[in-house]
């Protein structure tokens, strides 16, 4: 792994993965942060590297952890394989990691861990809902924004903002998708969720006509934003 200069393209620094691994996804270029697979095609461990020399500061066991790091296959002559790793967030001093889910019905579906970059220790830690998973969608600030999902038509889903610090959550939108489509929407495997400016985007990441109704509409992209109210 390299380092660039944008406007020279000569290497500022260079960190070599060791032998034996598997697999190398780059969740993050700023702060630079490394998910190898080692013996294994799932990610073992991050690995967080200084900006500035590229030398590594900790490296963070995966076990019990979901970073779900894999290439995303697009069809089409446009479009190739696109790395990503959608349970790994990376903040200004935290990085935040999704967990395995849990199959007790009566406790959370899973968690987002924040991990301090330097040391590698878990810092804090933000609980999702009984069938209710969360997923890191963005870092704010020093925050991290939040996506709530939700298994039925009663409880909302959610956007959130969660202070490690305190713990303080914060929420910002409640919500419901449509009933056909909310799996396909919330996963972010098959949708990409964004969160801009007071308003969260979902938008499928491939669209397929009904063959039923070839000329019907398809779903491609939904916002959902706040109504308007002013504090």
């Amino acid at each position: 792994m390299e380092k660039l200069d944008p406007r020279t393209g000569k290497a500022q620094w260079r960190y070599p993965v060791s032998k034996g691994i598997q697999d190398v996804y780059l969740p993050s270029a700023d702060p630079p942060v490394v998910a190898v697979a080692a013996g294994d095609t799932l990610v073992t461990d991050l690995i967080t590297l200084d900006p500035k020399t590229g030398e590594q500061r900790a490296r963070i066991p995966m076990r019990g952890y979901e970073p779900d790091c894999g290439a995303a296959m697009y069809p089409g002559p446009f479009f190739g394989t696109v790395d990503k790793c959608y349970g790994v967030m990376a903040g200004r001093d935290r990085i935040f990691v999704t967990s395995e889910e849990s199959d007790e019905i009566r406790e959370p579906a899973n968690h987002i861990t924040a991990f301090d970059p330097v040391k590698g220790t878990a810092v804090a830690r933000f609980d999702g809902r009984p069938s209710q998973k969360v997923l890191p969608v963005r870092a704010n600030g020093d925050d991290l924004i939040v996506f709530r999902d939700t298994p039925d038509d009663v409880q909302p889903a959610a956007v959130v903002d969660w202070n490690p610090r305190t713990d303080k959550e914060t929420p910002y939108l409640l919500f419901h998708l449509p009933e056909d489509d909310a799996n396909a929407l919330g996963d972010p495997e098959q949708s990409d969720i964004r969160y801009e400016q007071g308003n969260v985007f979902f938008a499928r990441r491939t669209m397929e006509r009904d063959d039923e109704h070839p000329k019907g509409p398809v779903l491609s992209v939904i916002g959902v934003g706040s109504a308007g109210l002013e504090h």
